[in-house]
């Protein structure tokens, strides 16, 4: 790339996410009202040591899977 380049900018992973995430729902490995942190404290507790409420706040525990992909 160079200064000339033009690239269309954006994330277009969150696209495959929703969709990973909805096939988890159809599967019934999580549902959309489900609190994020029951699915995400684990991992972020091996990887990196934290929670989502040490991370965020305890604001965080109300946040659930469907609004994290319907951001």
């Amino acid at each position: 790339m160079n200064a000339t380049d033009t690239v269309e900018l954006g994330s277009g992973t969150k696209a495959f996410t929703a969709a990973a995430i909805m096939r988890l729902v159809d599967q019934g490995k999580a549902k959309l009202d489900d609190p994020a942190y029951i699915h995400a404290d684990l991992p972020l507790m091996e990887a990196f040591n934290t929670t989502m409420d040490e991370l965020f706040g305890l604001w965080a525990n109300n946040v659930t899977v469907g609004n994290l992909i319907f951001m």
